[in-house]
């Protein structure tokens, strides 16, 4: 304490010094604060799901999907696939638990006379239990809910949709809910902080994928092996590695492209040859799946580069400050050596007067922070 009270002293002697100081060092650590934690929220951060090392997305080679293909910010054409391919899949796979489809749509939402634009995820019975989601409220979307040409009309709200644009009221189950012009029963909210497993997109409202012709009148998608639009994520089984599900989800997939291209019309081509010899690839989906964080990667990284720099030459702005001034101080250093002072007793009153500049550059950077977020 004596230590304190003998820095606070001493830098109220020089304020402006203080101020440049603690201002350098604030400005650098709220800057890398605030980067780091865009970079981690882009390229770090694992999806909120049970275990999401064991999560993996499928793709196969776009170069082979001749027909009508749409994709998303979920992923390019490597990672679409047709819904009659995704149901074989889901019906004989090996290597994994489990295969679930999805794919985000736009929305017109409405209950109870309350109508807004938004977007929806159409999802297959096994998108929530292979994810390992569980419910905010009431329940979530199951097998059973998503029967090709059977169906059950329910609807899962994200918790954001319903916390905003419902007050996050709790009479919502079991109430109507029309989504474009369709009726649908909320049985369930989903979690705080899950909105599905593409980095950005943010859907109000999780239905069935049965139900996918009625939400897009104009479009079908169901009935093609060459229409592609879904995006398939599987769970590895356990104690199984990603190379060996691989290889045994290879064996369902050549099945079926086999099956697909009994159905094209025309002789065989040395194309239809290499499309039965592709591959089925599986890759880590614990991020999650995102064209906009593989084109955002490199500039994140060059960015946190440059903070980091920023950072650097605070630190060394501040250190030449310091050293200047110890310099003017070595009259006062040497009587209160004269006076007994140990070493002990001057370092530690040096590296007490460090460790407050750093913590009111640290408070500087909490000030600053969201101003650093906000540009």
């Amino acid at each position: 304490m004596s230590n304190l009270r003998i820095v606070l002293r001493v830098l109220s002697r020089s304020p402006l010094l203080t101020l440049v100081v603690v201002f350098s060092l604030g400005l650098g650590i709220g800057a890398n604060t605030a980067i780091f934690s865009l970079l981690y929220q882009v390229l770090l951060r694992s999806l909120p799901i049970e275990n999401p090392e064991e999560l993996v997305f499928l793709k196969f080679p776009g170069e082979f999907k001749s027909g009508r293909d749409s994709t998303n910010s979920s992923g390019g054409q490597d990672s679409i696939f047709s819904y009659k391919m995704f149901r074989g899949l889901e019906k004989n796979h090996e290597g994994v638990s489990g295969i679930a489809g999805f794919r985000l749509l736009s929305a017109n939402l409405s209950f109870r006379n309350q109508t807004v634009d938004g977007s929806l995820t159409v999802v297959s019975g096994g998108y929530f239990p292979i994810l390992g989601v569980k419910p905010h409220v009431g329940r979530l979307i199951t097998y059973e809910d998503d029967v090709p040409g059977g169906g059950r009309p329910v609807a899962v709200l994200s918790n954001s949709y319903w916390q905003n644009k419902l007050g996050g009221r709790s009479d919502v189950l079991n109430q109507p809910l029309r989504v474009n012009g369709r009726i649908f029963t909320i049985v369930g909210i989903a979690p705080e902080g899950f909105t599905g497993t593409t980095f950005g997109d943010q859907p109000d409202v999780f239905v069935p994928l049965s139900f996918k012709p009625l939400m897009t009148p104009r479009w079908d998608g169901t009935d093609k092996w060459s229409d592609y639009w879904m995006y398939l994520f599987a769970r590895l089984s356990p104690g199984m590695s990603r190379q060996q599900a691989e290889a045994g989800m290879n064996i369902p997939y050549h099945a079926l492209v086999a099956e697909q291209t009994k159905e094209k019309q025309g002789p065989d081509t040395s194309d239809r040859e290499r499309f039965l010899k592709s591959k089925l690839t599986l890759v880590d989906g614990r991020l999650g799946q995102s064209q906009s964080r593989d084109s955002s990667q490199l500039p994140l990284l060059i960015l946190m580069a440059s903070t980091v720099l920023v950072l650097l030459i605070a630190v060394a702005n501040s250190a030449n400050l310091l050293l200047a001034r110890a310099a003017q101080r070595k009259k006062e250093l040497a009587i209160r050596a004269a006076l007994g002072a140990s070493r002990a007793n001057i370092a530690g009153q040096m590296l007490t007067e460090a460790l407050l500049l750093s913590f009111g550059g640290g408070l500087t950077a909490c000030c600053l922070r969201p101003g650093l977020c906000i540009f």
